[in-house]
């Protein structure tokens, strides 16, 4: 039995490391890798790892040589020491390239909410392995401190501060969003916006007539 295999989903590693865990309940053990097989690339047999002759679990493992950046198939046939042959087959993603940063960031302006909610349009990721997500920070402006976040794995175009994170004192901020790859790719730059925070009442004085 084949299973296990890595990498899957996607990757940021254009020599990932290919790995599948073999187990043989038939008692005879691992006796060979027959074939292994990566698209684009073609045959790359010769495992770095395996199990010894006649073990009956192990990991088959190789370092896969330069993949271009997209999809990828990989297919392994592995023979028990009897000759039963056993097959896997799987894909996985390599990215290589930041996404944009989200357009549009809006945050309510001025507002007296200190837990304010933000939004922005989703980002676009032309390596090819799509959004996972986006990371969130507040700053001060003019010096440029950040004073809430990272706020990380938001996956909509949308997020509230919860109360902890309440945004004190009354001032001007900025809230930054960075968007993130499924390889984990982070944008370069990120997108922006300012608003004012004014929690405090209006004064009224100097009526008249008195």
């Amino acid at each position: 039995v084949l299973d296990t295999p890595l990498p899957i989903g996607a990757t940021s590693d254009p020599t990932p490391d290919l790995s599948v865990r073999f187990s043989d309940t038939g008692g005879s053990g691992y006796g060979s890798t027959s074939s292994w097989t990566v698209t684009r690339v073609g045959d790359i047999m010769s495992p770095s790892g395996a199990p010894l002759a006649g073990e009956t679990t192990g990991h088959i493992t190789k370092t896969s040589p330069a993949l271009a950046e997209g999809l990828h198939t990989v297919d392994i046939t592995v023979k028990d020491d009897a000759g039963n042959p056993a097959t896997l087959s799987w894909s996985f993603t390599v990215d290589l390239t930041a996404p944009s940063p989200p357009a549009n960031v809006t945050a309510p302006d001025p507002t007296n909410d200190t837990t304010p909610t933000f939004t922005w349009d989703a980002a676009i990721d032309p390596g090819g392995s799509g959004i996972k997500g986006y990371i969130l920070e507040v700053w001060t402006t003019g010096g440029g401190a950040k004073i809430r976040g990272p706020f990380d794995g938001i996956t909509g175009t949308t997020y509230t501060l919860l109360l902890p994170d309440a945004i004190s004192p009354d001032g001007e901020y900025q809230v930054r969003v960075w968007s993130v790859d499924k390889a984990d790719n982070v944008s370069g730059t990120y997108g922006s916006d300012t608003f004012v925070l004014d929690t405090g009442k209006p004064v009224l004085s100097n009526g008249t007539p008195t």
